[in-house]
């Protein structure tokens, strides 16, 4: 085995056509066939389903079972070249979704920058489902989103919590009363946070039908916040932002029989030495500026 088969069958499971491969990889689709056959041959093994006229690939049975420790063997390589070309920093690879990047990992990254020069950190910004792809194929060291999915490969722990906020315009008639009776359906700026929230919202708004708009990311609502009767529920890691940046705004925190809203953090299950140790620092940093810089509830390993 070498290091180009390897490669070369990772970029085959990820894109699942040779054509596909040997584009992104710069060489034939004569060479990308070639490697494989010598990796299968000094295996023993077929690696890959073909059937005639099917030009997508999928692993066989034996390729699923040799999958992880090729995902090992291109980490432990990639960790060895950086040795042996004398890098003076370790590249930390974190994919997290819209709402963690925009409302708390961007303050923190810049805290830990400037603490870790050492350290590099590359940020990718994705959906729940492409984060743990992302860290079943070592594609990234770490992942933070509010959905879990079933990986064989990953691991996830809760970091933190946070409650839902009433967010409202400084002159509406909530904002006088605080009552919810006050508040308009049509000008709701309504995001689907989850399933326990949504049960919450119809239990609390039953009558609720039209409203403005349902956003897809937190980091658009604030646009639509725009009128003096707008109102949203949101996150307070995303409340707070928002008024901060617009001094018309106010938020209120949500009564004790609302739903909390939980961050998880995934894991590859057998991370390499170096990003481990790195990783590990990373998350105790991160747990102590959520501890003292947010209103959020870190939640205790």
């Amino acid at each position: 085995m070498n290091y180009d088969d390897i490669v070369t069958f990772l970029e085959i499971y990820k894109v699942k056509t040779m054509s596909k491969a040997s584009e992104n990889l710069f060489v034939s689709q004569g060479t990308i066939s070639s490697r494989i056959s010598n990796l299968e041959s000094k295996l023993g093994i077929k690696l890959f389903n073909r059937q005639p006229g099917v030009r997508r690939l999928s692993l066989s049975e034996d390729g699923l079972l040799f999958l992880p420790m090729a995902q090992k063997l291109y980490s432990t390589w990639k960790d060895a070249q950086g040795i042996s070309e004398h890098k003076p920093f370790i590249n930390l690879r974190i994919a997290a979704s819209d709402q963690v990047t925009t409302f708390i990992l961007k303050d923190f990254y810049k805290v830990f920058i400037k603490s870790h020069p050492d350290i590099y950190l590359t940020c990718q910004t994705e959906h729940a489902t492409e984060i743990h792809k992302l860290i079943e194929t070592r594609q990234m060291d770490l992942g933070l989103c509010f959905v879990i999915h079933d990986y064989p490969n990953v691991i996830d722990e809760p970091l933190y919590s946070e409650k839902y906020a009433f967010t409202f315009n400084n002159n509406s008639r909530f904002a006088k009363t605080h009552d919810i009776g006050d508040l308009i359906s049509e000008h709701e700026v309504y995001g689907l946070w989850s399933s326990a929230f949504i049960m919450w919202h119809q239990f609390l708004f039953p009558d609720s039908e039209r409203k403005k708009i349902t956003c897809g990311t937190a980091n658009m609502m604030s646009t639509y916040l725009d009128e003096i009767e707008d109102w949203s529920i949101l996150p307070v890691s995303v409340a707070k932002k928002f008024c901060q940046k617009n001094q018309d705004l106010s938020y209120i925190l949500t009564d004790g029989r609302a739903p909390t809203r939980t961050a998880f953090l995934l894991r590859h299950k057998s991370p390499t030495s170096v990003t481990d140790k790195v990783s590990d620092l990373f998350i105790k940093e991160l747990r102590d500026y959520i501890q003292k810089k947010t209103e959020l509830a870190l939640i205790k390993e």
